[in-house]
C-alpha cells in the first residue's frame, strides 16, 4: 500500500466527493423539506465502503496484492477514516445543536495521534510480533492474547470517536505474520483459523441487513423516486475514484467498483443517525437498499 499511497490518496478523495456531492444533490432537490443537517449526514453516509467486504472479496479473487487492490484497500481505509471524522462533527453539531470548535480540535487530534502511533507502531514493530508471538508465546496462550488485543484496541478506537473496526484492523495489521501450530507442529494463519466464524457471520449481518429495510416506507411513487436516487448516488458516485489512480495501466473500472461496497460501517452509521432523529424511514431503508446493491452487484 505504501508503494501507492499517492493513488490512494487520490481514490479516496474521489470515492468521497462523488457519492457526497451526488447524495446531497438527492437531498436538495427530491428531499426539498429534509433539514440540512439531515442532509449533510445522507451524503456521508453514502461515501462509506466496506473494508471487510472488499478485501474478503479480493482475498477470493487473488487480487489482494495486485495493483489494483493495494490502492482500492488503500483508498477504502482512508475515505472511512475521513467519513467518520465528519460524521462525528456533523452529526454532533445537528443533534445537540452545537459543537464547541475547541472540543472538535482536540477531538480530531486525538484521532490523528492514535492512527499515527498504529501505522509507526504497524511499520516498525508489526513483523517482529507477530514472529515473537509464534515463536515464544505456548499455543494455549496465542488466541487469548490476540483476542485481548484486538478488544482492547476496538474499545480505545471508539473511546476516541473512531468505529470499533478501526482498532481491531490495527490489531490484525500487528499480528498478521501469526502462525498456530496443532499437536504435529503443522502451522495455520490467523486468517484460515477464522474461516468457519467469517462464513457464519457475515451470512447473518447480510440477514440483519435485509430485515431492517421497511418496505411500507416505500409505498408511494415519490418515495420510490427518492429511494432510487439515493442508491444510484452512492453507487455511480463512487465512480469518480476510477479516475483518480496515477500509475499507468491501472484498470481503473475495477477500481471503481472495489471502491462501491457498502455493508458494516454503512449500516452503522445509518443506524445511528437514525436513533438521532436525522434520517427518517425513507432515508434510512434507500441506505439500507444502497447497501445491498453495491454489497451484491459491484
Amino acid at each position: 500500500m505504501g508503494r501507492v499511497g499517492a493513488s490512494s490518496v487520490l481514490v479516496a478523495l474521489g470515492s468521497i466527493i462523488g457519492p457526497a456531492g451526488l447524495g446531497f444533490l438527492v437531498g436538495h432537490f427530491l428531499l426539498p423539506d429534509v433539514p440540512i443537517g439531515s442532509k449533510l449526514v445522507l451524503s456521508i453516509i453514502l461515501c462509506c465502503t466496506s473494508v471487510g467486504l472488499i478485501t474478503a472479496t479480493l482475498i477470493e479473487l487473488k487480487a489482494l496484492n495486485t495493483l489494483e487492490g493495494r490502492i482500492i484497500i488503500g483508498g477504502s481505509i482512508l475515505a472511512d477514516i475521513i467519513v467518520y471524522l465528519a460524521f462525528g462533527v456533523v452529526s454532533g453539531f445537528f443533534a445537540r445543536g452545537t459543537l464547541p470548535l475547541l472540543g472538535v480540535m482536540i477531538s480530531i487530534g486525538i484521532v490523528l495521534a492514535f492512527l499515527a502511533t498504529i501505522l509507526i507502531v504497524v511499520l516498525k514493530f508489526g513483523e517482529g510480533i507477530g514472529d515473537f508471538t509464534t515463536r515464544r508465546i505456548p499455543e494455549g496462550l496465542k488466541l487469548p492474547i490476540l483476542a485481548v488485543v484486538c478488544l482492547l484496541l476496538a474499545f480505545l478506537a471508539t473511546a476516541i470517536g473512531l468505529h470499533a473496526v478501526i482498532g481491531a484492523l490495527a490489531a490484525g495489521l500487528l499480528f498478521r505474520n501469526l502462525r498456530l501450530r496443532d499437536s504435529e507442529g503443522r502451522e495455520y494463519s490467523v486468517d484460515w483459523l477464522l474461516g468457519p466464524a467469517y462464513m457464519l457471520l457475515v451470512p447473518i449481518l447480510f440477514l440483519r441487513v435485509g430485515a431492517l429495510v421497511r418496505w411500507e416506507s416505500f409505498l408511494d411513487r415519490e418515495a420510490v423516486f427518492v429511494g432510487i436516487a439515493i442508491v444510484a448516488a452512492a453507487v455511480l458516485g463512487k465512480m469518480l475514484a476510477a479516475v483518480c489512480p496515477i500509475e499507468k495501466g491501472v484498470n481503473r473500472l475495477a477500481v471503481g467498483l472495489g471502491v462501491a461496497p457498502k455493508l458494516e460501517n454503512t449500516l452503522v452509521l445509518a443506524g445511528v443517525s437514525k436513533e438521532l432523529g436525522l434520517l427518517d424511514d425513507v432515508m434510512f431503508s434507500s441506505v439500507v437498499m444502497a447497501i445491498i446493491v453495491s454489497s451484491t452487484v459491484c
